[in-house]
């Protein structure tokens, strides 16, 4: 090569200066065929070698993006494109871990040697879409470790595997711009985190109003701190059917095994006792805007008692009948195991940050 040509300057695709440091020559060794060729060195190149339009005229190389091949001298070389998906080049899976199904993972993964300690661009691979949804984020590596926030949109647990290619690595000067991400979420979370410290006779009337049953073998400590969690919740638990919550605008769509179907249940024998009862109920349920009256008895299903532990009769409705004319609605069951373990990979990440 001229010295001309080695002092002319370099500038990547993304319009960024390029460091030539030097000249070398190499031989490529394809399928048989030598082919030299003199080559600029330059500094933390990425990919690891680019070659230019001069190599490709010279040796009649035609890229076929149809079939993702390279050919050399009219086709006497065919060998497959390769893109930036190597080994050398992508984050990987550093422990196996299980994702519970719509729900979000902050997962520890290893990046090659060449980048550690670096801020360095990941993109996601598009075969990872089909199985796990993945956003390009910037990330500075603690060594060749970093995390990456990953999204399961599947309906059931997915399990990503120790040394999976999880995404591609391309050098932050291919950012154009950045736009800065306010989470909406993040004032509540930090809200839900800290719930407010009551005193130890609000929290021990609470226990008693709720009919709370804590295990004895709780130290003092632990029993308020658990106490506090329930009483900053403690909207979300009913003491009897008037403390029932209503989620608005949220209905279950039923769909019939037949479309004409109809279902009529005579109402079965009751004590007096027991109507007063179911009586009384009703009414709660209808004063608290879970019940609304119906003159439409061609969907009629019976109700009846129960008794409980503490001697009291429950309203219970036998919707055995309707079940049988219902398609069913099938959902996939996370296992407590696939919970624990998600925990505890979260646990571990702290490890590495």
């Amino acid at each position: 090569m001229h010295m001309s040509h080695y002092y002319r300057p370099l500038y990547s695709a993304s319009g960024a200066p390029l460091r030539p440091v030097g000249v070398t020559e190499i031989t490529f060794f394809l399928q048989g065929l030598r082919i030299p060729h003199s080559l600029r060195v330059v500094e933390e190149l990425v990919p690891n070698l680019v070659l230019g339009v001069d190599f490709l005229k010279a040796n009649q190389v035609v890229v076929n993006y149809a079939d993702n091949t390279v050919r050399f001298y009219e086709n006497l070389i065919t060998i497959p494109l390769q893109g930036l998906a190597s080994i050398n080049n992508c984050a990987t899976i550093a422990n196996t871990v299980c994702i519970p199904r719509y729900s979000e993972a902050l997962i520890p993964v290893t990046v090659p040697r060449r980048y550690a300690n670096r801020t360095i661009v990941i993109e996601p691979l598009k075969d990872k879409h089909k199985i796990v949804a993945l956003a390009g984020s910037v990330n500075n590596t603690n060594g060749t470790m970093t995390a990456l926030k990953v999204l399961n949109f599947q309906p059931y647990t997915v399990t990503l595997k120790r040394n999976t290619k999880i995404g591609y690595i391309i050098p932050p000067n291919t950012i154009s711009a950045i736009t800065s991400f306010n989470d909406p979420y993040e004032d509540q979370e930090e809200t839900m985190a800290e719930p407010e410290q009551q005193s130890y006779e609000v929290l021990d009337d609470f226990a008693k109003e709720f009919k709370f049953d804590v295990n004895p073998d709780l130290a003092s400590e632990q029993r308020y701190r658990l106490l506090n969690v329930l009483y900053h919740y403690r909207s979300t638990f009913a003491r009897d059917l008037r403390d029932v919550k209503v989620y608005k605008g949220l209905e279950l769509d039923l769909e019939l095994r037949d479309p004409k179907a109809k279902s009529y249940t005579r109402q079965y024998p009751l004590s007096v006792a027991d109507t007063e009862e179911i009586d009384r109920q009703v009414k709660q349920l209808y004063d608290a805007g879970l019940l609304r009256e119906n003159d439409d008895c061609s969907w009629n299903s019976p109700v009846l008692c129960v008794g409980i532990k503490d001697g009291s009769r429950r309203m219970v409705v036998d919707l055995r009948r309707v079940n049988k004319l219902l398609k069913p609605i099938i959902t996939l069951l996370p296992k407590i195991d696939d919970f624990t373990t998600n925990y505890c990979f979260k646990t571990e990440l702290h490890e590495y940050f």
